[in-house]
């Protein structure tokens, strides 16, 4: 059974994600792109370029949800450099 607790860590992707990425690939940008382990129990989050959809990633499942309403989520500029 899935499950996620308060102590699951969540991150998300600083970078638009293409939404047709498997989650071997998005596994893959864990790893190389983020300096993290894809089977440690942490929660990823991937949002697409017009930030209408997203994919959540854990060691679980992937879940995706899109169709995002325009006031459930605001885009913000990120401080650090992109890559």
């Amino acid at each position: 059974m899935f499950s996620m607790t308060d102590s699951n860590r969540f991150f998300l992707y600083p970078h638009p994600t293409d939404m047709r990425k498997s989650s071997y690939t998005l596994s893959g940008i864990v790893t190389n792109q983020m300096g993290l382990d894809a089977q440690d129990g942490d929660a990823f989050i991937f949002i697409n370029m017009s930030c209408t959809s997203m994919k959540f990633r854990h060691v679980e499942c992937v879940v995706v949800s899109s169709n995002f309403i325009q006031a459930d989520f605001e885009k913000t500029q990120s401080a650090g450099p992109r890559n």
